[in-house]
């Protein structure tokens, strides 16, 4: 509830004040302007050049935009042929020409985190006065020959006359217009050209090729010169290694990746992410320097992305392609093409959240995959072409596509087993399907690879004082070799002075020497055999604390509470019992293992310490080494956790609800092991569900729908005025009971209840332009439509909003802003105090998504919604066409709101008056025709969709949804923070994807069980 949610309202009016007929002017003016340059540059091109009056007669409509087009020309050409200049005026006619040539919009204004602008003149925002003062002449550089060419631009090999050296130039491709083409694309496409040449130029590093000069060429076309790197690419490497030519090895190998890794994690401090990494653009120089190439697909932080990178799997081509006909034709590195005509590689090493087109995903973490794909592939040279791809097989791209979606690759130790295991670790470590697994950062994984060059310990491999010992035997093969040696000596040296004790038993002189010796040699023994149990209660300790590491992450695996994961959580509540309560020796009975085994460890070291307590009361243990001071971090560290793990009240082996796990894994386990006869065998239940099938069959609303008894839901009978059925979802709480008049009896331990909506066709979205036409709304803005019709499942969706005692039974704490504690009575007209049933709130979208799937739950699709949102109705608001509908149906910002202090809110409806300032508790206004409550206001609700400004221009085939564009996820309905003009039923706000707000909340949804 900060200024920023404010500016998220008001930027969704941007043209709420400009006349419509000053709009039409507008927009007709720009198109005048686009067709101006089209026909100008098609004229600049043609060779030979004809005469200007020429273009004139042959667009007299344009004449006047052609006439000024080619004063900035000419002006343009003046400095060309003069030389250059000095000061502002070369530059301001080059910025003035691109301008007229190009549009206004080409410059993307990328500037990367740290970068310094220093004193320049003029707005720092415009690109093209940050170019050299001297433009340079069309003779300076000759083209030698063509290097590479893509989709947007070509790579020419070219000589600078000037400086006498050879350079890469990347031009944008020349205009070569279709009957299709339009300016508006090419705009986009020389925008993303400047973005490229922005975002390279300003990366700094060893291992990013330094872009020279941009700069514009005579003919009109802008280019962007860099280093030339001579040397192969990373595909190469991988053939020499492969065969072992010219002294490369995998080590070798790992040092170039080590290398790339540095550069990224440079790219990645100052905002950029690559998001295509792969061998052809990682280049090893003749020298040994290693570059990160092309960064055309980058994203930068904060910059608005010119890319839609989600994955165009279907062709354009007309003509008939059979499977078998493609796979023949197809080699697995063969191009893939953007939705918006972007050529990258294969997806083999696209991490799987790009691969789903989950582009609000991508992040440094993705590229950290991307690393960790080309590690694989490097540790299974001889196995693979690249990852999911087999030595040798002909795979389309849409199937390796198809493999990343599905699956990781098959894994390292049956492709390669013989590959070192750090190594393996470490690409498997990043190469982890969910990126919060993966490494944190791409310096992380740097760490790593340097460890492993360096013969020190890998981090994702193990750790501790037993594999540091272990690596330092590794690098000091000859200190250990003689250390053991003189083990050796020692124990023989120990058996034969025994034996010559019984020989010399007679001889008195040698007796008490020989009594003495053998004395000696016991205590060493007895101090070896102690020094040998002391390792092995350490390698003990060391690899409960790694079980109890691994314990705690695949608990976060362990849902739903589902009879499906019965066998897992009890073979994880037997290895949690093992790690904690541990063994005993035959002989003593002493514990050799366990909480108690690792109590008394600490206790004896600590023994040997002195104690220091700081001004607050905090007590610390003061070693006399660093080697014991670490042992006691680790100690106390595996103490703390395993008396965690069992605490019987909070602890997450226990039958217990707690954060930050929410449910024990015993409490799981027995929910999952009972719910069959809570929700579908015992006798009541069992007959309720008969009733059920039977009733939504015949029902007209359902037309004939098979409904099959829904694993932990109980029905509870239609909706009285909807004629819908309802049902509870046990995990969540009670079912509640019906009361004389079919109105649900609610309290703070009720369940999550759900309606059963009806599959069909309906209409969604909003248009101001046609008063006689579906769904008009004269609020509607650009976004909200165009009005569509679409095809939806049937599905369940929560009748109300989730309330905060909900939110809590499952994850054992409580995001909201207004939780208990925080609530003011005074806020209420009626002085109402805090309820566990308001809804929660302050839950980011990250956090809603993770919640509801240890439910089995998920976020209504945008479209989902909106239908239940309708309820049939295509007035603006459920419940009629004017605000004053909504009195008594709604939580909004109102009279009320305004006269207790609501602040600087978006707005307010005055001729509203709901008597409160904040939220309600759920169900306390009016419900929709299909009985769904809150709809509108209250909090507004998180949908599973990814904003995009024509997402239902997008809408197709059955149950649409928009997934993975951006880092923006939708939230639709209102608030009692927004007016009723943000609560219409087609109006759509967005807000980060960890984004946490106390007007933000959620609805659940589910599909159906088959």
């Amino acid at each position: 509830m900060d200024a920023g949610s404010a500016i998220l309202c008001a930027e969704r009016f941007p043209a709420m004040d400009q006349p419509a007929g000053a709009q039409q002017a507008d927009g007709e003016a720009r198109a005048r302007e686009r067709q101006a340059r089209e026909a100008y540059l098609e004229h600049r091109a043609k060779e030979p050049l004809e005469d200007f009056e020429e273009c004139v007669r042959a667009h007299p409509a344009l004449a006047e935009d052609l006439r000024r087009l080619h004063a900035a020309w000419s002006a343009w050409s003046s400095v060309l042929e003069a030389g250059g200049g000095s000061g502002d005026a070369p530059r301001t006619r080059l910025l003035e020409s691109i301008r007229a040539l190009h549009g206004e919009d080409v410059d993307p204004r990328v500037t990367l985190k740290g970068f310094d602008e220093g004193a320049s003149s003029g707005p720092s925002s415009e690109l093209l006065r940050k170019l050299q003062a001297r433009i340079p002449a069309t003779s300076r550089y000759r083209v030698l020959q063509e290097l590479a060419r893509g989709g947007m631009g070509a790579v020419l090999r070219v000589w600078d006359e000037d400086l006498r050296r050879t350079l890469a130039m990347k031009v944008v491709l020349a205009r070569e217009r279709a009957p299709t083409s339009d300016s508006k694309s090419e705009a986009r496409v020389l925008g993303r050209f400047l973005e490229e040449a922005q975002v390279t130029g300003q990366l700094d590093h060893p291992g990013i090729v330094p872009v020279h000069e941009l700069g514009l060429g005579s003919n009109g076309q802008v280019y962007f010169t860099m280093r030339l790197v001579r040397g192969e690419d990373l595909r190469a490497i991988y053939g020499r290694v492969l065969r072992g030519e010219d002294g490369w090895t995998t080590t070798r190998a790992v040092g170039v990746l080590l290398k790339a890794c540095e550069a990224m994690s440079y790219a990645h401090d100052k905002g950029v992410v690559h998001r295509d990494l792969k061998p052809g653009n990682i280049m090893v120089g003749r020298y040994g320097e290693v570059y990160v190439m092309d960064w055309g697909l980058a994203r930068v932080d904060g910059a608005r992305d010119r890319h839609d990178l989600r994955i165009r799997t279907t062709s354009s081509d007309a003509s008939v392609r059979t499977e078998r006909r493609e796979e023949r034709d197809a080699t697995p590195d063969s191009p893939l093409a953007t939705m918006d005509g972007d050529i990258i590689g294969t997806p083999a090493y696209m991490p799987p959240e790009q691969a789903r087109g989950e582009l609000g995903l991508v992040c440094p973490r993705s590229d950290v995959y991307s690393l960790g794909a080309l590690l694989y592939h490097l540790l299974a040279v001889d196995r693979v072409d690249m990852p999911y791809v087999p030595t040798g097989a002909k795979l389309t791209q849409t199937r390796v596509l198809y493999a990343v979606l599905e699956g990781p690759p098959p894994p390292l130790a049956t492709l390669a087993p013989a590959a070192p295991a750090a190594l393996v670790a470490i690409a498997e470590k990043a190469m982890q399907r969910d990126p919060a697994r993966r490494y944190a950062s791409m310096a992380a994984l740097a760490d790593d690879l340097r460890a492993y060059l360096e013969g020190r310990v890998v981090a994702a491999h193990e750790s501790g004082a037993w594999a540091e010992a272990k690596t330092w035997v590794r690098r000091n093969k000859a200190l250990a070799g003689a250390l053991c040696a003189l083990l050796v000596v020692g124990a023989t040296f120990t058996l034969h002075s025994q034996s010559q004790r019984a020989a010399l038993a007679q001889r008195a002189v040698e007796l008490e020497a020989a009594r003495v010796e053998a004395t000696s040699q016991a205590a060493a023994a007895r101090s070896a055999q102690g020094e040998a149990e002391a390792r092995a209660a350490d390698v003990l300790s060391l690899s409960a604390q790694q079980e109890l590491d691994d314990l705690v992450a695949a608990a976060e695996e362990l849902w739903p509470a589902h009879p499906r994961n019965i066998p897992a959580l009890e073979d994880w509540l037997r290895r949690a019992r093992l790690l904690v309560d541990g063994g005993a020796d035959g002989a003593t009975n002493a514990p050799r293992s366990g909480l108690a085994f690792h109590r008394a460890k600490l206790a004896e070291l600590r023994a040997r310490a002195r104690v220091s307590r700081g001004s607050d009361g905090a007590t610390t243990w003061i070693h006399p080494d660093a080697t014991s001071q670490w042992w006691d971090r680790q100690l106390s560290g595996l103490v703390r956790g395993l008396e965690a793990l069992s605490d019987p009240d909070k602890g997450l082996m226990g039958a217990t609800v707690a954060a930050p796990f929410g449910w024990g894994v015993e409490r799981r386990l027995e929910f999952a092991r009972g719910i069959q006869l809570r929700s579908l065998q015992d006798a009541e239940v069992a007959r309720a569900w008969a009733e059920a099938t039977r009733a939504i069959r015949a029902a007209p609303a359902y037309a004939g729908l098979e409904l099959s008894p829904q694993l932990g839901f109980v029905p509870l009978g239609p909706d009285p005025r909807s004629g819908l059925w309802e049902f509870a979802l046990l995990q969540s709480g009670e079912a509640p009971r019906r009361a004389a008049d079919g109105v649900l009896e609610l309290d703070e331990g009720s369940a999550i209840v759900f309606v059963l909506v009806p599959g069909g066709r309906a209409l969604v979205g909003a248009q101001g332009s046609d008063a006689n036409a579906p769904h008009h709304d004269p609020r509607a803005q650009a976004n909200e439509g165009p009005v569509r019709e679409i095809e939806l499942s049937p599905h369940l969706i929560a009748k109300h909003e989730l309330t905060q005692a909900q939110w809590r039974r499952v994850a054992g704490s409580n995001p909201a802003y207004f939780r208990e504690g925080a609530w003011d009575p005074s806020w209420n007209r009626n002085q109402a105090g805090w309820s566990a049933r308001l809804p929660v709130e302050q839950a980011s979208w990250r956090e809603a998504v993770a919640l509801l799937a240890k439910m089995d739950l998920q976020l209504p699709s945008e479209a989902q919604w909106e239908r239940a949102a309708r309820a049939g109705a295509t007035t603006p608001w459920a419940h009629g066409a004017a605000p004053a509908s909504m009195a008594g149906m709604a939580n909004l910002a109102d009279r009320h709101a305004r006269a207790v202090g609501g602040g600087d809110w978006p707005g307010y409806d005055d001729e509203l008056d709901d008597g409160w300032l904040a939220t309600a508790p759920v169900g306390t206004f009016g419900p929709n025709a299909w009985g769904l409550h809150d709809m509108h206001g209250n909090v507004a609700e998180w949908c599973l969709d990814a904003y995009a400004p024509d997402a239902y221009a997008r809408f197709s085939g059955t149950d649409p949804v928009q997934l993975g564009e951006g880092g923006l996820r939708v939230h639709r309905g209102g608030s009692f923070y927004s007016p009723s003009t943000y609560a219409r039923l087609s109006d759509r706000g967005n807000a980060a994807i960890d984004t946490r707000e106390g007007f933000l909340g959620l609805r659940p949804a589910r599909r159906l069980d088959p």
